[in-house]
């Protein structure tokens, strides 16, 4: 009897430990969520230090983070949300990326948001960015990080040249050329009048876009039915990146720079101005004295809207096959709130997505050209949001490619485009 009493309580105590064990690993599991995120924009939320790590500090539910680059994210988030699997909860995405072969896969936010404490004021974020997120009615992701398209230049440069910020494209290439500079006198260029992003894929894409729209050219027609790059604006626009290259206002090796090549050019005094997507003045600035830093809104085309250019969005989905919905919706409006968007923006240099950021007095400290940014915002347009658009970037980035390097005439580059655009289509 004693031995089947030890026995019994020995077994009642592993029952007990094991049934512990059991409810608070399910529990752990219940409050983890998996975020796919790209590096770019985890380290604007502050990264292992920052907003994310008070998320979790604030409501015990860990946040497990998955960083991929820009084409590796939209391929890991298509191969899960395809397999239904839920392991990424929540997912940074593109603007372009909102179309019917991702938003199937993203829970509906519409009625949670109906829901919300008045205090989170949803109404404040910019209302073109909400609009973007949103398809046949139904919201299905939250602006996080919204970026436009800004003229950011070297105000020693400009000053020295007698030279006004350019207002107008035809302005820009003048520009441009007056500011190519020979200061040793030795017959070689040492300042490059414009900088831009060359590298092929989604970078030259991306900034070629940004001058074709503040052009007033499109990539797809209105209804993205069509190909809208044999319009004279877009062949213009094909024409100015040639003549810039070939003419030797942009750097020679254009073809070979990205993001952080575009932005050292501008520091070091290699290039007097350049086209940035709007969050990198913070960077800018990080190795250059401000007082030598100057912007303005896009110059465009005349009769374009002033500062319309390209705005890039960043949002944040939650997986319709999630099991941690509610968590997930607690970290989406975490990163999202009133709160923690000024301090993701003047801390670790986020690009807004609410109104009230731009004119928060430690947003303008940190950022001056928070009205100029606000009014690009207003004005700019977004890429097409069609299901084909990363193999039409892929068209365009090529054949843009060749008429830069006089392979082909702008007429012929455009044609091209479109020949190949209008069979995807």
């Amino acid at each position: 009897m004693s031995i089947f009493k030890t026995f019994s309580r020995r077994t009642y105590e592993v029952f007990l430990v094991a049934a512990a064990a059991a409810f608070f690993s399910g529990a752990l599991a219940q409050e983890t969520v998996t975020l796919l995120i790209h590096p770019t924009l985890y380290g604007a939320t502050g990264g292992d230090e920052g907003v994310i790590k008070a998320f979790t500090e604030e409501t015990g539910i860990r946040v497990n983070v998955v960083t991929a680059p820009t084409d590796q994210l939209r391929e890991k988030a298509v191969i899960e949300y395809v397999g239904g699997t839920g392991q990424y909860d929540v997912a940074t995405l593109q603007d372009a990326w909102m179309n019917e072969e991702i938003t199937a896969f993203l829970e509906p936010l519409s009625q949670r948001v109906e829901q919300l404490d008045e205090s989170y004021d949803f109404d404040d974020l910019v209302t073109s960015l909400v609009g973007v997120n949103t398809v046949d009615g139904q919201l299905v992701a939250v602006p996080f990080r919204g970026g436009t398209t800004m003229l950011y230049y070297r105000t020693d440069f400009l000053e020295a040249a007698g030279v006004e910020p350019p207002q107008t494209i035809e302005e820009l290439y003048e520009a441009a050329e007056a500011l190519t500079l020979d200061q040793d006198g030795d017959g070689t260029t040492d300042v490059y009048g414009l900088v831009l992003r060359g590298k092929p894929g989604f970078e030259v894409t991306q900034d070629f876009t940004r001058i074709l729209f503040a052009n007033g050219g499109s990539v797809l027609t209105e209804d993205l039915s069509g190909c809208a790059l044999e319009e004279p604006e877009s062949v213009e626009t094909i024409q100015f990146w040639q003549d810039v290259l070939q003419n030797g206002y942009i750097p020679p090796d254009t073809l070979s720079l990205g993001r952080d090549d575009q932005i050292r050019v501008l520091q070091t005094g290699g290039a007097a101005m350049g086209i940035y997507f709007s969050p990198y003045y913070g960077r800018i600035i990080s190795e250059l004295d401000p007082s030598l830093v100057g912007w303005a809104v896009t110059p465009t085309a005349e009769g374009v809207t002033s500062g319309r250019s390209l705005n890039t969005l960043w949002s944040l989905a939650i997986d319709r096959n999630s099991d941690s919905k509610d968590a997930a919706w607690q970290l989406v409006q975490w990163l999202t709130n009133t709160e923690n968007q000024i301090e993701m923006a003047v801390k670790y240099a986020n690009a807004p997505v609410r109104e009230s950021t731009y004119v928060d007095e430690s947003f303008i400290g940190k950022n001056p050209l928070g009205p100029e940014w606000l009014q690009a915002t207003a004005a700019s347009r977004f890429e097409p949001t069609h299901p084909r658009f990363p193999e039409i970037a892929d068209i365009i980035s090529v054949e843009l490619t060749g008429a830069m390097e006089g392979r082909r005439t702008a007429e012929e580059a455009a044609a091209r485009m479109c020949r190949q655009v209008d069979r995807l289509l």
